[in-house]
């Protein structure tokens, strides 16, 4: 029930704000952290830390080489596309609350410059509402769904925009710990209001920059590559996860 009410309230909030164009509640520009779910793998695990089993965890001096993991995060997240139950039960409950989403294009793409891919999906009906992300590591996969407005236009490297509001927004990475997704805001403006004054500040890599050093970063963001969507079908799934194994 709580998790039906936490989805009404998130939809509510993005449909009050679609008249703002690409803002919305998301996290602040410091670095935040959350929980994500430990779904199934490629032996059929779906909960805690555990290995799947056959893929066990590498031992503290076991050596894993990058052709190996990179065919292991590929089919471990093969085997979840073919049975996602987090996200059934997520577009279950959203139907629930009143909008009907369905997958409409994902992305296979590195989000951390770890080398070990990871599987991005959007979630729309007429438009984007969500988007999984979907991280392999130590032999498991972990998932965390994240609203537009917290990771918008996704880049080729794995960069993105989020927005709280107006005046406090930026850009940022993922990074990973196992079931922590970090948000690592590289960019970001801050916004202080004191009456009817509003004061606006700009950072970069936590360093304060005047508005014209942070409008030349922002349209060299926006000129980058835009990540490489693929319609999402079992045809198109089957290809990019196995194209590089």
């Amino acid at each position: 029930m709580r998790k039906a009410l936490l989805l009404l309230a998130a939809l509510a909030l993005l449909l009050t704000a679609s008249g703002c164009g690409q803002t919305a509640a998301t996290p602040p520009a410091e670095n935040t952290k959350a929980p994500a779910e430990d779904i199934a793998t490629p032996g059929g695990d779906t909960g805690g830390d555990a290995p799947a089993p056959g893929n066990p965890a590498p031992s503290e001096n076991a050596t894993v080489s990058p052709a190996s993991q990179l065919a292991d995060a590929l089919a471990a997240y093969k085997a979840v596309l073919q049975n996602n139950a987090a996200l059934e039960d997520f577009l279950h409950e959203t139907a629930e609350s009143g909008k009907e989403l369905t997958p409409s294009r994902f992305a296979v793409l590195d989000l951390n410059g770890d080398e070990t891919p990871e599987v991005v999906i959007e979630l729309s009906d007429e438009y984007p509402y969500f988007y999984e992300v979907l991280h392999y590591e130590d032999g498991n996969v972990y998932e965390r769904v994240f609203a537009l407005r917290e990771f918008n236009d996704l880049k080729e490297d794995g960069t993105f925009s989020w927005a709280a509001s107006a005046g406090n927004s930026g850009y940022a990475r993922l990074r990973f710990n196992g079931p922590e997704f970090d948000l690592d805001s590289f960019a970001y403006t801050t916004a202080e209001i004191d009456g009817d004054t509003v004061t606006q500040s700009y950072f970069l890599y936590n360093e304060p920059v005047s508005q014209e050093e942070y409008e030349a970063f922002v349209m060299s963001e926006l000129e980058k590559p835009a990540a490489p969507w693929l319609e999402y079908t079992q045809e198109n799934i089957e290809k990019a996860l196995s194209a590089q194994e």
